[in-house]
């Protein structure tokens, strides 16, 4: 059974990968997740837009190499007052392995995997700080946890589940207490997609040689402005 083997945060998003992998697979699938971050931070505002944010990031994502399975990002409004963080993750990514389970005879794993990656971030301090402070929002909050994995010698699979909640109510422990869904908007989206190894590693030191230089240049910027 596959199993969590590290996680990190990334932005406002916890992202967990499969035990099996190499260390060069998971760097690769990390560049292209970033990749797709960084282009759609420079398209659209997150907090203003996040359905666009959203789709530039898994277009991003498949002009890369990834296969789309399946893809949602739309407002949702619950009768509940109070959402779990976790019930609604594991909800939207249960809505996102609908997509795959035709190809694969385990694709549950993936949610462990983000279970597990969720249950942990708390008992990192330094994680779970730098997590509760990204996961603030001008509109008021939102999480998203992506899990990777193997399922199969050939293929490299993402799930993702995102809740964005557009009100004044986000908990100041965003993992803890629950969110009052009633008195404003909130987004879920699913997706899901997979990329043959071969492909996930082709240009994976371009794309690596790239963003280091993206950050070199951020560095220098900095550097100069100080003097």
């Amino acid at each position: 059974m596959t199993k969590l083997a590290n996680a990190a945060v990334l932005d406002d998003a916890i992202v967990a990968f499969g035990a099996g992998l190499t260390a060069e697979e998971v760097s690769a699938a990390r560049n292209l997740y970033r990749t797709a971050t960084l282009v759609a931070n420079a398209k659209f505002d997150k907090d203003t837009d996040p359905k666009g944010w959203y789709k530039q990031f898994n277009t991003v994502m498949v002009d890369l190499g990834w296969v789309a399975q399946h893809y949602q990002f739309d407002s949702n409004r619950h009768s509940a007052k109070g959402l779990t963080v976790d019930n609604v993750i594991d909800e939207l990514l249960g809505v996102a392995l609908n997509g795959i389970k035709a190809q694969v005879a385990a694709p549950a794993v993936l949610l462990d995997i983000a279970s597990a990656a969720l249950e942990n971030l708390p008992a990192d301090a330094e994680a779970y700080a730098v997590f509760n402070a990204n996961s603030k929002t001008s509109a008021g909050g939102r999480v998203s946890v992506a899990s990777f994995a193997k399922l199969d010698d050939h293929t490299l699979y993402l799930v993702m589940g995102v809740m964005d909640v557009r009100n004044d109510s986000a908990p100041k422990e965003v993992l803890i207490l629950n969110w009052d869904s009633t008195s404003g908007e909130t987004y879920e989206g699913a997706i899901a997609l997979n990329i043959g190894l071969g492909e996930l590693m082709e240009g994976a030191d371009d794309i690596r040689a790239r963003l280091d230089g993206v950050k070199a240049t951020k560095r220098n910027a900095y550097l100069d402005f100080i003097g």
